[in-house]
């Protein structure tokens, strides 16, 4: 899933590079002048405005999407549906028709927020993916036909010395992405929340898989339309149109049907060792149940078992002579934490064994539990030094396991609708998936999600009688909390809080719009609505700041936020500047 992650990343951010890059070439070709600084300026202003706008319309969509997660309702999925195309389309025209910026990267970036926040209230999953899923061929078919359909008439005037040139134009591609993808390992380690290195097999498949698509070609049809504003020749735009789609023909001919073999031949997909042994140790346990049977049911479990231990030992290129069990390999390393595990399990266990008999009946215990027969086999391994691959795999698979089941708990509609708590447990869950070769510690996450450390969780469940004896400091703190803490917290977690600050900042867009400039008479009242705006967002901003103090920088789209209050700082300030007199409009312009 890493390298999936990675590769259609990086699709999704050279198209948008690409087609700003196109953009300012093409202005140069029309006649517009550009400086290292103007283009420098205009990058920023495309990329950082493109983005901005893209998460606001992301996050008003997003608003809208999840008010209409009824599951009760008949309508409601076609009406989510229609709002993630009106996001999709309304994203692009905005910031390409409207303001004159990328809308491509506009519509990455709305596309981004709702995929982190809508699909914990999708009501149809399964209908979504469709309905995208066949928006995207229809649209991929129609480019792909139509570019085929222009390359065919351009190659009659094409020389042959083109075909040459178009087969060496496709190895520099291929090697400068292989260089820029190799020497980007260290920062792609760096990025990753484990620090999981990206090794040279996964870096030879991100540039062997590096397909050119529909959005080459639809750049490349523009230009054989328009010529640059008809300053450029037929013949040349032609010859680009010839290019743009004999590298994708290339790719798709050369890249994409060899692009598996390399894949099988580096063992990219192949199951590691460790869950290919964890897997026969399950196999094995299903044989024993498996042999209690009798009759017709014995004998179909054993031969649907028998299809499993092979499909494992063939699919999964585990030997025949692989051992079931938990002894160490060679790479395995004495990790403290089975000690510490025992520890705390028998520290827990003598709390449990202090309460009545009566109330673990209640509890609905069970002392002839098959987990309980097989205690003292349990805590033997939980002791024994582990394979740290091994305790990996086991976490990864837990947590998938619990994360399947908070997606059936969202389908059965368990969980209270106008809350975050679904968003929560993912997000902690996909967290502590990410570095769960330390341990299982989505609960750690889902605290610091609240605001709360786990030394918070342990203080306020100690009892009444206990909390005395804290020190001043805790004690103050827990003291001072209800007072501003809550308040902040209780409000900046309201639905209607967030509806308002989604509101202001849709009305703040598309007063920017509306701004006429420094020139305008009534600077002085836009500059007003202007710190007007800036107020809201320095308050919510603070508030925020109360109750996560520095954890609000963990999260990407907070440090974002704090980004855009800065440089809004910044903007106000200029304007107030310019109001006043002090420096004139066309000076700011020109830095």
């Amino acid at each position: 899933p890493t390298l999936t992650v990675q590769i259609q990343g990086e699709s999704l951010l050279n198209d948008g590079t690409a087609m700003v890059l196109f953009l300012v070439a093409h202005n140069m070709l029309k006649g517009e002048q550009y400086d290292a600084k103007g283009v420098a300026v205009f990058l920023f202003y495309m990329v950082a405005g493109s983005w901005f706008l893209g998460a606001v319309i992301g996050a008003v969509f997003s608003s809208w999407i999840r008010s209409a997660g009824n599951r009760l309702e008949h309508h409601s999925s076609m009406i989510q549906i229609s709002l993630t195309l009106c996001c999709a389309y309304g994203s692009f025209v905005f910031a390409e028709g409207v303001i004159g910026i990328s809308g491509v990267l506009s519509n990455v970036a709305a596309g981004l927020v709702l995929a982190d926040t809508i699909w914990p209230k999708i009501v149809s999953q399964e209908a979504m993916h469709e309905v995208w899923h066949t928006i995207e061929y229809v649209g991929n078919t129609i480019i792909f036909f139509l570019a085929g359909a222009l390359s065919g008439k351009a190659m009659v005037s094409i020389d042959l010395v083109d075909y040459l040139h178009l087969l060496l134009i496709y190895m520099v591609v291929m090697a400068i992405r292989g260089a820029v993808l190799f020497a980007s390992r260290p920062v792609l380690k760096w990025l990753s929340p484990d620090r999981t290195p990206v090794t040279m097999a996964e870096a030879a498949v991100m540039t062997w898989g590096g397909l050119r698509g529909a959005v080459g070609l639809a750049l490349a049809i523009q230009l054989s339309v328009d010529r640059a504003g008809g300053l450029l020749k037929q013949e040349v735009a032609d010859r680009v149109l010839f290019f743009t789609g004999g590298i994708a023909m290339l790719t798709l001919i050369v890249n994409a049907t060899t692009c598996p073999i390399l894949v099988k031949k580096l063992a990219i997909t192949a199951t590691p060792h460790t869950k290919a042994k964890l897997m026969l140790q399950i196999h094995q346990r299903l044989s024993e149940l498996g042999d209690q049977s009798k009759g017709m049911v014995k004998e179909t479990v054993t031969r649907l078992l028998k299809d499993v231990e092979h499909h494992i030992h063939i699919a999964c290129l585990v030997s025949e002579g692989s051992q079931v069990d938990w002894q160490r390999d060679e790479a395995s390393v004495d990790l403290p934490r089975g000690s510490i595990i025992v520890a705390e399990y028998q520290e827990a266990k003598g709390g449990f064994d202090e309460v009545s008999t009566k109330h673990k009946e209640l509890l609905g215990w069970d002392m002839d539990d098959p987990l309980i027969q097989q205690e003292a086999n349990l805590l033997t391994h939980a002791a024994a030094a582990v394979d740290p691959e091994m305790f990996r795999t086991i976490n990864e698979a837990y947590l998938g396991m619990v994360r399947s089941e908070h997606w059936a708990q969202i389908e059965r509609g368990e969980f209270v609708k106008g809350t975050n708590s679904a968003e929560s447990l993912l997000s902690a869950n996909t967290k502590a998936f990410q570095l769960a070769q330390n341990g299982i510690h989505d609960l750690h996450w889902l605290l610091r999600s609240f605001g709360l450390s786990d030394s918070d969780v342990e203080m306020m469940s100690q009892a009444p009688s206990v909390r005395p004896r804290l020190s001043t400091s805790s004690t103050l703190s827990f003291s001072a909390k209800p007072k501003c803490y809550d308040f902040c917290a209780r409000t900046i977690r309201s639905m209607t809080f967030q509806g308002t600050i989604v509101t202001v900042i849709l009305i703040n867009s598309i007063l920017i719009f509306l701004d006429p400039g420094p020139q305008s008479p009534d600077v002085v009242l836009w500059v007003v609505l202007d710190c007007l705006f800036q107020v809201v967002y320095i308050v919510e901003l603070v508030m925020k700041l109360v109750v996560l103090r520095l954890k609000f920088f963990s999260d990407g789209w907070n440090a974002l936020d704090f980004m855009c209050v800065v440089l809004g700082l910044f903007g106000n300030l200029t304007s107030i500047v310019v109001a006043v007199g002090v420096v004139s409009s066309s000076a700011v312009s020109n830095e």
